[in-house]
């Protein structure tokens, strides 16, 4: 379709689609803490450019400054900062996951003294959104009971032969491990290449699942050049891989929704921290902990969101954590849960002290180093 561009009393300043103004209770809200001056001038910086980058004089339709231009709900002083909350139109974000999170923190995330800390989000943006299988069904398709955690490991570490992996994954299932991961740093290098490692791994655990009575799932890390995800995603699971682990902080949260929402896929997805941490760790600017590794990754579709647990050899404090594993498993009407996995250290003795600390046997106990006790000694 042609448009008319000749017009002579055409301004294109005035020509915006009509929007219905939500509810509260259908907007998309937002809050913010800010820790600089001036926090009325830099809730209506965070309003304009997180929405339309454009000098406010310079708009004509009354619609784009009532239904795009998001309303400041509140500005108010709180423990040392100032607390923003702005509700949006959910149509600001549209339907695509990339663009949610451009609303979320784009342009702002360039700022200074600013951190995003709560979503609420209406019920309309929920559709087709979070874990495929959660919590049920990982404890499924494990056969891991509810009344206690699931057991990880991970093939470790690089360097080791294809054949040197495959013999740790099958003494980790006759060890009773739930899920088995690649490591993070495997990807397609040559002591181990990647569809090399993928079919011997995969049938060592389908082997030794046979052997011992286990349902034991082993994920391959298929984080790489994006050209390659989905063809690796499927070489996995034609080769017998029952889980699949990506790392969003290299590659994006969109690339869990494509792995979740591909039916001919339909395998858990572990998410991995790599290089989320820049997000989180300064407590004066980017995302909170809970929303950084807990709300996106589920909101995207990961089963297991996997972040380093308090006291481990990372920074993050027990608040920190615990606003990880509320956000993976707070109750929701429309999305599964996910499976929290603290990880970082950890020790098959500190699996008791951590469903105590958290109060709830519903998450991953990942223990990496400390399974290859047997073969230090």
């Amino acid at each position: 379709m042609a448009l008319a561009l000749n017009h002579m009393n055409y301004n294109p300043l005035c020509d915006a689609q009509p929007l219905g103004r939500p509810e509260d209770c259908d907007s998309l809200v937002l809050t913010y803490r800010y820790y600089g001056e001036d926090p009325e001038a830099f809730a209506h910086d965070i309003a304009v450019e997180q929405s339309i980058e454009f000098p406010v004089k310079y708009v004509r339709a009354e619609a784009i400054l009532t239904h795009i231009v998001p309303r400041i709900l509140s500005i108010r002083p709180v423990s040392g900062a100032t607390e923003i909350r702005l509700s949006f139109d959910p149509a600001v974000a549209g339907p695509d996951l990339v663009q949610f999170l451009n609303v979320l923190f784009g342009n702002i995330s360039m700022k200074f003294d600013v951190r995003l800390v709560d979503i609420s989000m209406p019920e309309s943006m929920f559709v087709q959104r979070g874990p495929r299988f959660g919590v049920e069904g990982i404890r499924a398709l494990t056969h891991a009971g509810a009344d206690a955690p699931v057991l990880a490991s991970a093939l470790k570490p690089m360097g080791l032969t294809t054949r040197a992996f495959a013999h740790v994954a099958a003494s980790f299932v006759e060890r009773g491990m739930h899920l088995i991961k690649d490591d993070h740093g495997l990807a397609d290098q040559a002591f181990a290449p990647f569809k090399e490692r993928v079919r011997a791994v995969s049938e060592a655990v389908a082997e030794a699942n046979a052997k011992y009575g286990r349902h034991t799932l082993y994920a391959p890390n298929i984080s790489g050049p994006v050209e390659h995800l989905m063809a690796r995603a499927h070489f996995a699971k034609e080769a017998g891989a029952g889980a699949l682990m990506v790392a969003p902080g290299l590659m994006g949260f969109d690339a869990i929704r494509a792995l979740r929402q591909d039916a001919s896929l339909a395998l858990p997805i572990l998410a991995h921290p790599s290089f989320l941490g820049m997000c989180a760790l300064n407590p004066r600017q980017g995302i909170s902990y809970g929303i950084a590794f807990g709300t996106l990754n589920r909101y995207a579709g990961a089963d297991v969101v996997i972040f380093p647990n308090h006291g481990g050899r990372f920074a993050f404090t027990l608040d920190d954590c615990r606003e990880i594993f509320e956000a993976a498993l707070s109750p929701h009407a429309q999305m599964k849960r996910a499976l929290p996995a603290p990880a970082g250290g950890m020790k098959a003795e500190n699996i008791q002290a951590i469903a105590d600390t958290y109060q709830t046997q519903d998450f991953v106990a990942l223990i990496g180093g400390d399974m290859y006790r047997p073969w230090a000694v």
